[in-house]
Protein backbone atom coordinates (compact mmCIF):
# COMPACT_ATOMS: atom_id res chain seq x y z
CA UNK A 1 0.00 0.00 0.00
CA UNK A 2 2.48 2.34 0.79
CA UNK A 3 4.52 1.39 -2.38
CA UNK A 4 1.18 2.40 -4.46
CA UNK A 5 0.81 5.20 -2.39
CA UNK A 6 4.39 6.92 -3.49
CA UNK A 7 4.42 4.79 -6.90
CA UNK A 8 7.23 2.97 -6.37
CA UNK A 9 7.17 0.49 -9.07
CA UNK A 10 10.08 -1.67 -8.72
CA UNK A 11 8.71 -2.69 -4.69
CA UNK A 12 4.93 -3.17 -6.10
CA UNK A 13 6.27 -5.27 -8.68
CA UNK A 14 8.72 -7.19 -6.47
CA UNK A 15 5.66 -7.63 -3.58
CA UNK A 16 3.30 -8.86 -6.67
CA UNK A 17 5.77 -11.22 -7.98
CA UNK A 18 6.46 -12.90 -4.59
CA UNK A 19 2.66 -13.38 -3.80
CA UNK A 20 0.99 -10.16 -2.08
CA UNK A 21 -2.24 -9.80 -2.35
CA UNK A 22 -3.33 -6.39 -3.31
CA UNK A 23 -6.83 -6.57 -2.31
CA UNK A 24 -6.34 -6.61 1.46
CA UNK A 25 -7.29 -2.39 2.87
CA UNK A 26 -5.85 -1.16 5.70
CA UNK A 27 -7.40 0.24 8.61
CA UNK A 28 -9.58 3.03 6.46
CA UNK A 29 -10.28 0.53 4.06
CA UNK A 30 -8.12 1.42 1.20
CA UNK A 31 -6.37 -1.06 -0.73
CA UNK A 32 -3.06 -0.16 -2.86
CA UNK A 33 -5.11 0.60 -5.88
CA UNK A 34 -7.39 3.43 -3.77
CA UNK A 35 -3.75 4.72 -3.05
CA UNK A 36 -2.78 4.90 -6.71
CA UNK A 37 -6.03 6.75 -7.85
CA UNK A 38 -5.59 8.72 -5.10
CA UNK A 39 -2.19 9.86 -5.41
CA UNK A 40 -2.21 10.16 -9.54
CA UNK A 41 0.25 6.90 -9.31
CA UNK A 42 -0.99 6.17 -13.35
CA UNK A 43 1.80 3.31 -13.74
CA UNK A 44 1.78 1.86 -10.68
CA UNK A 45 -1.82 1.34 -10.67
CA UNK A 46 -1.59 -0.15 -14.16
CA UNK A 47 0.81 -3.03 -12.32
CA UNK A 48 -1.89 -3.29 -9.99
CA UNK A 49 -4.66 -3.97 -13.11
CA UNK A 50 -2.22 -5.67 -15.56
CA UNK A 51 0.00 -7.67 -12.93
CA UNK A 52 -2.07 -8.34 -9.38
CA UNK A 53 -5.28 -8.64 -11.21
CA UNK A 54 -6.78 -5.79 -8.71
CA UNK A 55 -10.48 -5.52 -8.40
CA UNK A 56 -11.01 -2.45 -10.37
CA UNK A 57 -14.38 -1.31 -8.77
CA UNK A 58 -12.75 -2.74 -5.40
CA UNK A 59 -15.05 -0.08 -3.08
CA UNK A 60 -13.22 0.82 0.68
CA UNK A 61 -14.32 -1.39 3.09
CA UNK A 62 -14.22 0.31 6.72
CA UNK A 63 -18.07 0.91 7.66
CA UNK A 64 -16.86 3.67 9.66
CA UNK A 65 -14.83 5.66 7.18
CA UNK A 66 -16.69 9.00 5.43
CA UNK A 67 -15.28 7.60 2.24
CA UNK A 68 -17.18 3.94 2.77
CA UNK A 69 -17.61 2.16 -0.66
CA UNK A 70 -16.05 4.61 -2.90
CA UNK A 71 -14.51 2.84 -6.00
CA UNK A 72 -10.83 3.86 -7.22
CA UNK A 73 -12.51 5.53 -10.41
CA UNK A 74 -14.55 8.23 -7.64
CA UNK A 75 -11.65 8.93 -5.49
CA UNK A 76 -9.01 9.64 -9.17
CA UNK A 77 -11.81 11.74 -10.56
CA UNK A 78 -12.51 13.80 -6.95
CA UNK A 79 -8.53 14.34 -7.11
CA UNK A 80 -8.43 15.65 -10.43
CA UNK A 81 -6.17 12.31 -11.57
CA UNK A 82 -7.15 12.63 -14.72
CA UNK A 83 -4.78 10.20 -16.15
CA UNK A 84 -5.31 7.68 -13.56
CA UNK A 85 -9.15 8.29 -14.87
CA UNK A 86 -8.41 7.32 -18.28
CA UNK A 87 -6.32 4.26 -17.19
CA UNK A 88 -8.93 2.78 -15.17
CA UNK A 89 -11.71 3.58 -17.74
CA UNK A 90 -9.28 1.88 -20.46
CA UNK A 91 -9.09 -1.15 -18.43
CA UNK A 92 -13.03 -1.21 -17.68
CA UNK A 93 -14.10 0.46 -14.77
CA UNK A 94 -17.44 0.87 -14.16
CA UNK A 95 -18.00 4.24 -14.97
CA UNK A 96 -21.28 4.58 -13.20
CA UNK A 97 -20.49 2.48 -9.96
CA UNK A 98 -21.68 4.82 -7.40
CA UNK A 99 -20.34 5.00 -3.76
CA UNK A 100 -22.10 3.12 -1.06
CA UNK A 101 -22.25 6.13 1.27
CA UNK A 102 -23.39 9.15 -0.71
CA UNK A 103 -25.06 7.46 -3.84
CA UNK A 104 -23.09 9.56 -6.57
CA UNK A 105 -20.83 7.80 -9.23
CA UNK A 106 -17.34 9.94 -10.50
CA UNK A 107 -19.00 12.31 -12.48
CA UNK A 108 -21.07 14.24 -9.56
CA UNK A 109 -17.91 13.75 -7.53
CA UNK A 110 -15.64 15.19 -9.98
CA UNK A 111 -18.40 18.26 -10.32
CA UNK A 112 -19.26 18.50 -6.63
CA UNK A 113 -15.20 19.02 -6.28
CA UNK A 114 -14.77 21.28 -9.36
CA UNK A 115 -12.63 19.44 -11.04
CA UNK A 116 -13.15 20.51 -14.97
CA UNK A 117 -10.90 17.84 -17.07
CA UNK A 118 -12.08 14.83 -15.08
CA UNK A 119 -15.81 16.15 -15.86
CA UNK A 120 -15.02 16.47 -19.47
CA UNK A 121 -12.86 12.95 -19.97
CA UNK A 122 -16.14 11.42 -17.96
CA UNK A 123 -18.72 12.86 -20.25
CA UNK A 124 -16.63 12.01 -23.29
CA UNK A 125 -15.96 8.63 -22.23
CA UNK A 126 -20.01 8.16 -21.55
CA UNK A 127 -21.03 8.59 -18.07
CA UNK A 128 -24.89 8.80 -17.13
CA UNK A 129 -25.41 12.97 -17.65
CA UNK A 130 -28.49 12.76 -15.91
CA UNK A 131 -27.84 10.04 -12.72
CA UNK A 132 -29.35 10.35 -9.25
CA UNK A 133 -27.94 9.32 -6.28
CA UNK A 134 -29.83 6.55 -4.49
CA UNK A 135 -28.82 8.57 -1.09
CA UNK A 136 -29.89 12.40 -1.86
CA UNK A 137 -31.48 11.64 -5.68
CA UNK A 138 -29.41 14.44 -7.18
CA UNK A 139 -27.58 14.13 -10.48
CA UNK A 140 -23.94 15.96 -11.17
CA UNK A 141 -25.48 19.29 -12.26
CA UNK A 142 -27.19 19.47 -8.72
CA UNK A 143 -23.90 19.14 -6.86
CA UNK A 144 -22.20 21.19 -9.00
CA UNK A 145 -24.41 23.89 -8.57
CA UNK A 146 -24.47 23.53 -4.70
CA UNK A 147 -21.31 24.05 -4.63
CA UNK A 148 -20.96 26.78 -7.06
CA UNK A 149 -18.34 24.87 -9.52
CA UNK A 150 -18.94 27.54 -12.43
CA UNK A 151 -16.99 25.79 -15.15
CA UNK A 152 -18.11 22.14 -14.52
CA UNK A 153 -21.90 23.68 -14.43
CA UNK A 154 -21.24 24.85 -18.24
CA UNK A 155 -19.04 21.24 -19.36
CA UNK A 156 -22.61 19.71 -17.74
CA UNK A 157 -25.19 21.87 -19.34
CA UNK A 158 -23.16 21.94 -22.34
CA UNK A 159 -23.49 18.02 -22.70
CA UNK A 160 -27.42 18.39 -22.37
CA UNK A 161 -27.62 17.84 -18.89
CA UNK A 162 -30.86 17.90 -17.63
CA UNK A 163 -32.27 21.10 -15.61
CA UNK A 164 -35.88 19.47 -14.80
CA UNK A 165 -34.82 17.01 -12.55
CA UNK A 166 -35.75 17.10 -8.54
CA UNK A 167 -34.14 15.50 -5.97
CA UNK A 168 -35.32 13.17 -3.04
CA UNK A 169 -36.24 16.64 -1.15
CA UNK A 170 -38.34 17.73 -4.49
CA UNK A 171 -35.89 20.51 -5.48
CA UNK A 172 -34.71 21.20 -8.68
CA UNK A 173 -30.94 22.86 -9.70
CA UNK A 174 -33.01 26.26 -9.50
CA UNK A 175 -33.86 25.49 -6.10
CA UNK A 176 -30.75 24.49 -4.85
CA UNK A 177 -28.50 27.65 -6.31
CA UNK A 178 -31.87 29.64 -4.49
CA UNK A 179 -30.41 27.54 -0.68
CA UNK A 180 -26.56 27.98 -1.51
CA UNK A 181 -26.89 31.53 -2.82
CA UNK A 182 -25.94 30.11 -5.77
CA UNK A 183 -27.89 32.33 -8.22
CA UNK A 184 -25.70 34.01 -10.11
CA UNK A 185 -23.25 31.13 -10.72
CA UNK A 186 -25.98 28.89 -12.31
CA UNK A 187 -27.23 31.92 -14.58
CA UNK A 188 -23.95 33.22 -15.68
CA UNK A 189 -22.74 29.38 -16.91
CA UNK A 190 -26.17 29.50 -18.63
CA UNK A 191 -24.65 32.82 -20.55
CA UNK A 192 -21.62 30.68 -20.99
CA UNK A 193 -22.72 27.99 -22.60
CA UNK A 194 -23.10 26.62 -25.56
CA UNK A 195 -25.92 27.16 -28.47
CA UNK A 196 -26.94 23.76 -28.16
CA UNK A 197 -26.99 24.17 -24.94
CA UNK A 198 -29.35 27.48 -25.27
CA UNK A 199 -31.54 25.58 -27.31
CA UNK A 200 -32.29 22.31 -24.46
CA UNK A 201 -32.06 25.36 -21.55
CA UNK A 202 -35.42 27.32 -23.39
CA UNK A 203 -37.79 25.47 -22.18
CA UNK A 204 -36.66 25.31 -18.52
CA UNK A 205 -36.29 29.33 -18.95
CA UNK A 206 -39.68 29.44 -20.18
CA UNK A 207 -41.10 27.59 -17.22
CA UNK A 208 -39.28 29.40 -14.66
CA UNK A 209 -39.41 32.70 -15.76
CA UNK A 210 -42.53 34.41 -14.13
CA UNK A 211 -41.83 32.14 -11.48
CA UNK A 212 -38.94 33.40 -10.41
CA UNK A 213 -39.62 37.24 -11.36
CA UNK A 214 -41.82 37.23 -8.68
CA UNK A 215 -39.90 35.64 -6.17
CA UNK A 216 -39.85 37.56 -2.82
CA UNK A 217 -36.26 37.82 -2.47
CA UNK A 218 -35.40 38.24 -6.46
CA UNK A 219 -34.34 42.11 -6.17
CA UNK A 220 -31.83 41.31 -3.01
CA UNK A 221 -30.07 38.54 -5.04
CA UNK A 222 -29.67 41.46 -7.74
CA UNK A 223 -29.91 38.57 -10.93
CA UNK A 224 -33.42 40.07 -12.08
CA UNK A 225 -31.26 41.82 -14.86
CA UNK A 226 -29.43 38.49 -15.78
CA UNK A 227 -31.85 36.83 -16.18
CA UNK A 228 -33.56 38.71 -18.90
CA UNK A 229 -30.32 39.12 -20.55
CA UNK A 230 -30.00 35.38 -20.62
CA UNK A 231 -33.65 34.59 -21.58
CA UNK A 232 -33.33 37.20 -24.50
CA UNK A 233 -30.09 35.81 -25.62
CA UNK A 234 -31.10 32.28 -25.45
CA UNK A 235 -34.78 32.86 -27.61
CA UNK A 236 -32.18 35.13 -29.95
CA UNK A 237 -29.82 32.26 -30.31
CA UNK A 238 -32.67 29.96 -30.69
CA UNK A 239 -34.20 31.91 -33.48
CA UNK A 240 -30.65 31.96 -35.32
CA UNK A 241 -30.67 28.65 -35.04
CA UNK A 242 -34.23 28.32 -36.79
CA UNK A 243 -32.93 30.44 -39.20
CA UNK A 244 -29.65 28.66 -39.97
CA UNK A 245 -31.75 25.40 -40.66
CA UNK A 246 -33.83 27.30 -42.69
CA UNK A 247 -31.63 28.71 -44.79
CA UNK A 248 -29.39 24.78 -45.14
CA UNK A 249 -33.26 23.95 -45.97
CA UNK A 250 -33.31 26.48 -48.85
CA UNK A 251 -29.91 25.56 -49.97
CA UNK A 252 -30.74 21.74 -49.89
CA UNK A 253 -33.76 22.18 -52.48
CA UNK A 254 -31.65 24.46 -54.73
CA UNK A 255 -29.33 21.24 -54.69
CA UNK A 256 -31.98 19.38 -55.68
CA UNK A 257 -33.16 21.84 -58.68
CA UNK A 258 -30.01 21.61 -59.97
CA UNK A 259 -29.84 18.19 -59.58
CA UNK A 260 -33.50 18.06 -61.62
CA UNK A 261 -31.99 20.25 -64.47
CA UNK A 262 -28.77 17.93 -64.56
CA UNK A 263 -30.80 14.71 -65.12
CA UNK A 264 -33.51 16.31 -67.73
CA UNK A 265 -31.96 14.78 -70.40
CA UNK A 266 -32.66 11.18 -69.29
CA UNK A 267 -36.15 9.81 -68.77
CA UNK A 268 -37.44 9.63 -65.05
CA UNK A 269 -35.86 6.66 -63.34
CA UNK A 270 -33.28 5.99 -66.34
CA UNK A 271 -29.48 5.91 -65.63
CA UNK A 272 -26.90 6.98 -67.89
CA UNK A 273 -23.98 4.51 -69.02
Amino acid sequence: MLASREGNKSIVSFLISRGADVSLYDIYGWAALHFAASWGRKDTAQILLVDGQANINQRCARADNPLTGTPPLCIAAKGSQVDVVKLLLHYGADINLSDIHTGHAALAYAAEAGMTFPVQTLIEYGAHLNRRSEVSGRTALMEAVHHGRHSCITKLLDALADLNILDFRMASCWEIAVQTNHQEVLLGALLQASRRAKVNALPWLQMHFHQLTDYHRWDEYHVHDEYDLLYDRTVQTVHQYDDSDDETALDDEDDDEEGDGDGAEGEPGEMKE
